[in-house]
């Protein structure tokens, strides 16, 4: 808890950094990719490779307050598929992937149901700008919000049908697990259509906890 206060005394909650990067070491392979580089440089004299892994915490966020705000709408189709339209600029930087992302983790279905489209604003109005590195974060959260709501539709719909509580429902690998039933989230989908419930939501976040130096 010790190391969890910033230099200038704030402190750092949901401080996760050792997992996150025990996590990238593994996935990315890097010890052994460090490995291989060794031994390239063993065995040549001119050209020589480097990897590093260097974790930088800096804060991020608008000093202009009311900037620190987004909104997102994800829509459920009959078919399983998902769209979702956020407020954030893609530019290159991978800013729809990760939102969808969000999305997917949300409804425990895979990355390919779901399909982010170009940022408008007759969709998601009063937009802030997408700088600040604030961009997956606002629109992540927001994006996160909206299918959160569809996802407690969902579940209260198949507690309703199948019986047990909406809490113990889960959404895992396009499978919605229910009471000892296991249905495919399309089909899941489908009967909630036929029920009349909402499939789609809107989602908003705000930046919590911005004025630290109290």
């Amino acid at each position: 808890q010790d190391r969890n206060s910033t230099p200038y005394g704030q402190i750092v909650e949901d401080n996760v950094l050792h997992e996150l990067v025990t996590e990238l070491e593994n996935s990315s392979e890097y010890r052994q990719r460090r490995q291989a580089i060794r031994a390239f440089n063993r065995y040549s004299p001119v050209l020589k490779k480097g990897l590093a892994l260097t974790p930088v915490k800096f804060g991020i966020s608008f000093n202009v307050v009311h900037f620190n705000q987004a909104g997102a709408l994800v829509h459920v189709y009959t078919d399983g598929s998902i769209l979702v339209n956020h407020g954030g600029t893609e530019m290159g930087q991978g800013l729809h992937t990760k939102v969808a992302q969000v999305v997917a983790q949300t409804l425990g279905v895979s990355l390919s149901r779901v399909r982010a489209t170009a940022t408008v604003t007759d969709k998601v109005a009063n937009t802030s700008a997408t700088a600040a590195s604030t961009g997956a974060d606002l629109n992540g959260k927001a994006a996160a919000d909206a299918a959160g709501q569809i996802r407690a539709r969902l579940a209260e719909f198949a507690a309703r049908s199948y019986g047990g509580e909406a809490a113990d429902v889960t959404f895992d690998n396009d499978t919605v697990s229910v009471n000892g039933h296991s249905i495919d989230f399309t089909e899941l989908v489908q009967q909630a259509y036929y029920a009349r419930v909402q499939l789609w939501s809107d989602g908003f976040y705000a930046t919590p906890k911005l004025h630290w130096d109290k």
